[in-house]
């Protein structure tokens, strides 16, 4: 065999021995994981479901992105006439405000020094975008009502942590529980009625590691 066809066989092994330890770690690693989640505060409790990729960037840490969808969210019932006004009688009626949201973020997960090897704590940390839709239902005295939808897209803020369950070597069953804050366009200008969309989600997660 000549020198040089010698050489680059013992590089390309050289090259396959470095690389394998790095192959084996990220090949179970990157997962996709969906939630079914409730969510609790304004506009609570309501279904929430969230759908999320992530992949390994160091050992113990991984980059997500996440999209989530928060429905039936029921915000309570409020009077026409604000509560820092004087309105007449005859201009006072009552009005819901109910609504929905969807947001999409990318997230920082850091896995938590553990000594059993399938149970991984976790805290998950991020930011991303979210839309917000709420519709305002007025109901007259002649008992005519007046649907108006009112939305804004704005910043969203993420935090929390977990805990994961390996089952096997792809199979990932967890708990998740993450305090969320949408940054919204101040729709009624209220003093009773919060601008932004704060609540936590808690709920159990299934994924799969590739």
């Amino acid at each position: 065999m000549r020198p040089t066809v010698r050489r680059a066989c013992v590089s390309i092994a050289l090259l396959a021995v470095l690389a394998a330890p790095s192959t084996a770690h990220a090949q179970y690693q990157a997962r996709i994981t969906g939630s079914v989640s409730s969510a609790f505060g304004d506009g609570g409790p309501a279904p929430a479901v969230a759908l999320a990729a992530a992949y390994p960037t160091a050992s113990g840490l991984r980059l997500e992105v996440e999209g989530t969808f928060v429905r039936k969210l029921d915000f309570g019932q409020y009077q026409s006439c604000p509560p820092d006004a004087i309105c007449a009688a005859v201009v006072s009626f009552p009005f819901t405000v109910t609504g929905d949201a969807a947001s999409l973020g990318g997230n920082v997960v850091a896995e938590l020094p553990w000594r059993a090897r399938r149970v991984r704590p976790y805290v998950v940390a991020g930011a991303g975008i979210a839309h917000v839709r709420r519709q305002r239902l007025d109901t007259r005295f002649d008992r005519a009502t007046l649907l108006t939808t009112l939305s804004s897209t704005a910043p969203l803020l993420t935090g929390g942590g977990g805990l994961e369950f390996l089952l096997g070597d792809r199979l990932v069953l967890g708990a998740d529980a993450r305090y969320q804050r949408m940054y919204e366009k101040d729709q009624f200008h209220r003093i009773d009625i919060p601008p932004n969309l704060d609540f936590v989600r808690i709920g159990s997660t299934i994924g799969y590691r590739f």
